[in-house]
């Protein structure tokens, strides 16, 4: 896949009020920009919390890219992005992370079309790009598969 850099990062700020209730404002800033608490990211926060009787409790740098010669998408029986592969992964601290990915291809699940085939070649892929590249939000490393299966839309639910 070639994917093309978008011109601008996206900054979503979060600022929370006495209640606890939480709003989020979006800004676009160079794309130059890597560091939520530096730079024009930080600058915003700041600005933002001077004007507003709300706390800023967090900012997030957001960097896109899109696809530049995307493909079509497949079809087969769990083809569209209201079916999910969901998946659940170790992490090192203990912790277990939840993915739910549209579309999944039949090939990837057992032969009962619930169950992950976690021998599959491109599941085992997927776990190899994640524990390699992927931490979770405490920044522990993501140590392996605990299992998945195929989410079906509430409409196709027996009763």
């Amino acid at each position: 896949m070639a994917w093309d850099r978008e011109p601008s990062n996206q900054v979503k700020i979060a600022v929370q009020d006495y209640n606890g209730k939480i709003a989020t404002s979006d800004y676009w800033v160079s794309q130059s920009e890597s560091d939520p608490a530096a730079g024009a990211p930080a600058a915003i926060a700041d600005a933002l919390q001077d004007i507003s009787a709300g706390q800023v409790i967090s900012v997030e740098l957001l960097s896109r890219a899109t696809q530049n010669a995307p493909g079509v998408a497949g079809t087969g029986p769990y083809d569209t992005v209201m079916d999910k592969l969901a998946l659940e992964f170790n992490c090192a601290d203990g912790s277990k992370i939840k993915l739910q990915l549209p579309g999944p291809k039949a090939a990837l699940l057992q032969a009962d079309h619930f169950n992950v085939d976690s021998s599959a070649a491109l599941v085992t892929a997927l776990v190899s790009a994640m524990t390699t590249n992927a931490v979770n939000a405490q920044g522990a490393a993501i140590t392996g598969l605990a299992g998945g299966y195929r989410r079906i839309p509430p409409r196709l639910k027996r009763k």
